[in-house]
């Protein structure tokens, strides 16, 4: 896979290390973080990969082996929950045509500071900063060091939905960008579009809204609807198996009903399927998550 510019410079940043420190659920750590790229790193010269930090040879891929900050949720005892997120490359690299895109002098507004990687990667655009963040854990882990770095920026522990339901009394930014969902799981779809119907509010004419994963959790609901053809056919010669399906896929249960009983063409399922990712959308389908 050909290399971009963002990809070169995903390697090249250098975030600044925030400290180690715990709180009561979460910790910062600094660690090395291997991460193994397979790819042939087609259309860069060797004398470029040397200039990467952390790169090194290994067979045909190349290892980044750079030590990170890595953010965690802990349980009572110190030990490791959930791993929220790192400073590697893959976390840098979907941010960098967001930061090409903002102004000089830009406002930002995020929600989800995480390791705050955006706004700081992002510094030399950006006048004035607005993080929307829901835990003092995280607040008072990482925050302390972008405020050191970057005098006048704002955070606030605070609830978003709180936040957006009077978004239309906030300032308005060049860049909103949201992060508050555990994973691109299209189950997240109905939070993420109540997210964005209310987030736009806050955009400066000509800014740009982005959510975290909301396109892939789109793109994947579409697959895995897509999928359930081979499903059905298997259903239909086996139907003792309805109940079991049933409560597996009661997400996709109406859409799965809907083929068992449909003469259908093409053009009918890939209508069908747009229905079924408004009901997404709006919630309308049992087990879907409302808010993160």
């Amino acid at each position: 896979m050909p290399w971009t510019d963002w990809d070169r410079r995903a390697f090249a940043i250098e975030v600044p290390l925030i400290p180690e420190r715990t709180s009561g659920k979460m910790r910062v750590i600094q660690r090395k973080s291997p991460v193994l790229y397979p790819w042939n790193f087609a259309g860069l010269k060797k004398s470029e990969e040397d200039q990467f930090r952390g790169v090194q040879y290994f067979g045909k891929g190349r290892l980044w082996n750079q030590t990170t900050n890595v953010l965690q949720e802990i349980d009572a005892l110190g030990c490791l929950k959930e791993t929220w997120m790192s400073g590697t490359p893959q976390e840098i690299r979907p941010l960098l045509p967001l930061v090409d895109r903002l102004p000089e002098g830009g406002r930002l507004f995020m929600s989800g500071l995480g390791l705050g990687i955006l706004p700081r990667i992002a510094s030399h655009k950006l006048e004035d900063v607005l993080v929307v963040e829901r835990s003092e854990d995280v607040y008072n882990l990482v925050w302390p060091t972008i405020r050191a770095e970057c005098e006048g920026w704002a955070c606030i522990v605070a609830d978003l939905k709180d936040y957006l339901e009077h978004a239309d009394l906030h300032p308005v930014f060049d860049l909103v960008y949201i992060d508050t969902w555990p994973a691109g799981d299209y189950l997240f779809l109905p939070w993420m579009e109540y997210v964005r119907s209310k987030a736009k509010k806050l955009m400066a004419p000509g800014g740009k809204l982005e959510l975290w994963a909301y396109k892939s959790a789109v793109r994947n609901l579409r697959r895995d609807l897509w999928g359930q053809a081979g499903l059905v056919e298997s259903l239909k010669k086996q139907p003792e198996k309805h109940p079991g399906y049933q409560q597996r896929w009661p997400y996709f249960w109406s859409f799965i009903e809907w083929l068992m009983v449909t003469q259908r063409t093409k053009p009918q399922v890939l209508e069908r399927i747009n229905s079924e990712v408004a009901a997404f959308k709006v919630g309308e389908r049992e087990g879907l998550h409302q808010q993160t």
